[in-house]
C-alpha cells in the first residue's frame, strides 16, 4: 500500500527503501529493498550490537547497506568499530538522546569516525551575510563544510579574473561557519567578495 501510494499515486521514483526487520522470513526481496536496518533499544548504550550486525552481514554482505535505523540513544560508534561493527549510519530515536550526557554526545558526534551533516555538505563555502560597520569596514559571515579550508577574496571589479582579486582572509571552517572583516573596504567606492577553495 505504501509503495503504491508513493510511487504510483504521487509518482515518486527517487525513494530509498529501508527494511528494518531482522527476521529473514519477513524480508520482501532484494528487488524492493535498498538498505537493511536494525532497531535497537539496549539497556547498555555502549552495547556494540555485534550479534545484530553479524546476522545481517552474514546474510547480505556486499549486497545491501546495513544501518542502525532506530536506536534508543546514541550508539558508541568507536566501540562498535573495535568489535568490527560498521553500520552505514545511525538514527537516534527522539526522546532518548536528551538523556545522554553532553560529554558523550560531544565525543560521539565529534569523532573522526562519524560524519555529521555539516561535514557531508558537499557545497562549497559561501558568504551568507555582510554588514557595514561604523568604521566603514565590511563584516562578512559564511558557511561551508566543517573542516574545509577557504579563502575570502575581494575586488573592485566583479568581472576581473580571480588571480587579480586580493586576499581578505584564509582559514579553516570549524563548526561549518566563518566570520571575517575587510578593513580596506572604506578605501574603495565598491567592493565585491568571493569565497574560493585553496
Amino acid at each position: 500500500m505504501l509503495y503504491n501510494r508513493l510511487t504510483v499515486y504521487h509518482n515518486l521514483h527517487n525513494l530509498i527503501w529501508v527494511c528494518t526487520n531482522e527476521d529473514p522470513n519477513w524480508y520482501p526481496g532484494d528487488d524492493v529493498v535498498d538498505i537493511l536496518g536494525v532497531d535497537s533499544y539496549p539497556s547498555d548504550m555502549t552495547d556494540p550490537l555485534q550479534s545484530d550486525w553479524q546476522t545481517l552481514k552474514s546474510q547480505f554482505d556486499g549486497k545491501k547497506l546495513i544501518t542502525l535505523s532506530e536506536f534508543g540513544g546514541v550508539p558508541d560508534v568507536e566501540r562498535m568499530h573495535l568489535f568490527g561493527v560498521w553500520f552505514s549510519y545511525f538514527s537516534p530515536w527522539p526522546g532518548y538522546v536528551e538523556s545522554a550526557p553532553i560529554a558523550t554526545l560531544d565525543r560521539i558526534y565529534n569523532s573522526p569516525q562519524v560524519i555529521t551533516l555539516d561535514e557531508l555538505n558537499a557545497r562549497p563555502s559561501v558568504i551568507v551575510s555582510n554588514t557595514l560597520a561604523g568604521d566603514g569596514s565590511f563584516q562578512l559571515a559564511g558557511t561551508g563544510p566543517h573542516g574545509a579550508s577557504y579563502h575570502v577574496i575581494a575586488s573592485d571589479n566583479l568581472s576581473a579574473s580571480a588571480s587579480n582579486w586580493v586576499a581578505v582572509t584564509n582559514g579553516t571552517l570549524t563548526g561549518g561557519v566563518f566570520t571575517t572583516s575587510d578593513p580596506l573596504a572604506p578605501n574603495h567606492p565598491q567592493r565585491f567578495y568571493k569565497v574560493t577553495v585553496p
